[in-house]
Order: C-alpha cells, then sequence, then structure tokens
C-alpha cells in the first residue's frame, strides 16, 4: 500500500501520517461544518492556491478564509455540504516538509457522491510544531 510506505518515510523525517490525517480531516470537517475560518486555519502564511484558472497569494489567514466563504457558496449550490479526505500519497521532502496527495469526495445530504477534487498540498512544521498546508494545487483527476 503505498500510503503507508509513504508514512513510513514521512514518520522518519519529522512529520508523521498521523499529523497529515488530522490535519485533512479537521479541514474536511470544517468544509463540512461551512467554517471559512476553521478552514484557513489548516493554512500557515504566506500561501499560495494554484489551479488553471491562475495563482492566488495569501498573506492572512483573514484573506484565506475570505476565499473559503465563496467556497463554501459554490458547494453547497451544487448541493454539496459534506466531505472528507482520501489521502492518496504522502512524502517526507525534508524533516519538516511533506508533499500529500488527496482526494475531496463532496457529498450531497443524502451521503450521496456529487463530485470528486483533488488535490496536491506542500505541507511545513508551524512554528507550533503541527504541519500546516503552505501550497494547494488543485489537479484533475486522473493527473
Amino acid at each position: 500500500m503505498p500510503e503507508k510506505a509513504s508514512a513510513e518515510r514521512a514518520h522518519a523525517k519529522g512529520i508523521t501520517h498521523d499529523q497529515v490525517r488530522g490535519l485533512l480531516q479537521r479541514l474536511g470537517e470544517m468544509t463540512s461544518a461551512g467554517n471559512p475560518a476553521g478552514m484557513a486555519s489548516a493554512f500557515d502564511v504566506p500561501a499560495l492556491m494554484m489551479s488553471e484558472q491562475g495563482t492566488l497569494a495569501f498573506s492572512s489567514q483573514a484573506e484565506i478564509a475570505k476565499m473559503f466563504e465563496r467556497a463554501v457558496q459554490q458547494y453547497r449550490a451544487q448541493g454539496v455540504v459534506s466531505t472528507k479526505p482520501h489521502i492518496k500519497w504522502i512524502e517526507a521532502l525534508s524533516e519538516g516538509i511533506a508533499a500529500v496527495d488527496v482526494q475531496w469526495p463532496g457529498f450531497d445530504r443524502a451521503g450521496t457522491e456529487k463530485s470528486t477534487e483533488a488535490s496536491h498540498y506542500i505541507l511545513q512544521r508551524a512554528k507550533d510544531g503541527t504541519p500546516r498546508i503552505r501550497v494547494a494545487l488543485t489537479r484533475t483527476i486522473g493527473a
């Protein structure tokens, strides 16, 4: 299982699989709750978000939260009310930096999957010792 092997490498380098899983689970919970400030707390600044539409640079948690306010509105307009992370891959890049691939299925109120997003994150250990997202890249499923 690639996740397990990658998790062992991540643990040996400092950021543990449990820390990554915990961060992404909290991000999923905050997204499901429609809590933009909670979603923003998964990030450290400065941060970058990249997609086919362009790149956004953030210098404050408030800027990230404002972006997530719009994202929550879009999710709700599509009927998506919850999500949870499906971690596909983790690699330690150094003691305090890791790369993660994750899929985010979006579920409606009945629990039916409506959509799936794929993301690639670069995490960096924050001053408090916990990993946070510094770079978020939206990926095409299957790419």
